[in-house]
């Protein structure tokens, strides 16, 4: 796992897609399959990523309710009680893993996981989550973003690692950055200004959108996810 200020760009696209794009130019994609040689991506996996395999299982676990695919994957992932997600089988875990290596596949899939945690997020503390919120959801799972969030509106001057312990393998030397400075940082870094922030804390402008809907095809036995335009 990288530090939080080493956010990939799918994640970007992800903030971008679940906040801005409309509903129909957002969901029309398709999952089939190809051969790696037929697939024309950028890699998301390539260096240091700010999320392991275990938080990439834990977001197609939670944007499993987008698609009808993206629920047989769901279904193929588990939680230990740690807290740490796997899959049963190497095959299986392979297949998902490889969602994430083209990076439109997991910029929609972390764009479907960012609205559900969004109103994860809302209905557990009582707020809209900010967007450094919902990547600590991502990076550090929903109880560590939601004690970010209520932290952050008690006391904004507190020091990030003392009041979010689990902030602080992402956070490196940063150890006396305030919440109220994390959160600005991620913020900008994630693409919210002041009057997007504004728009989206009122539930009311936030519509309810499938980013994964289209011709989505079932996982295959053999073969790499690709995407292809919807009908």
């Amino acid at each position: 796992m990288s530090s939080l200020w080493d956010v990939p760009h799918y994640l970007i696209m992800a903030f971008s897609l679940a906040f801005h794009a409309p509903a129909e130019k957002a969901s029309r994609v398709s999952l089939t399959t190809s051969s790696h040689s037929q697939i024309e991506n950028v890699s998301a996996r390539a260096g240091a990523d700010l999320l392991d395999d275990s938080a990439w299982l834990r977001a197609v676990k939670t944007a499993a309710p987008s698609s009808d695919v993206l629920a047989i994957y769901g279904a193929r992932i588990f939680q230990t009680s740690s807290g740490r997600y796997y899959v049963a089988t190497q095959a299986e875990r392979a297949e998902i893993l490889a969602l994430k290596d083209n990076e439109e596949i997991a910029a929609r899939v972390m764009a479907a996981a960012t609205l559900q945690l969004t109103q994860r997020l809302a209905a557990e503390t009582g707020r809209r989550p900010s967007r450094g919120a919902l990547l600590i959801a991502h990076a550090a799972g929903l109880k560590a973003a939601a004690s970010y969030t209520q932290s952050l509106v008690h006391d904004p001057s507190a020091h990030a690692v003392a009041a979010i312990p689990a902030l602080a393998p992402m956070l490196g030397g940063h150890r006396t950055l305030t919440l109220a400075a994390l959160d600005a940082r991620l913020n900008a870094a994630l693409g919210a200004d002041q009057d997007v922030r504004m728009a989206e804390s009122d539930p009311q402008q936030m519509q309810a959108r499938n980013l994964m809907r289209g011709t989505l095809l079932a996982p295959a036995a053999q073969g790499l996810p690709r995407l292809a335009d919807a009908d």
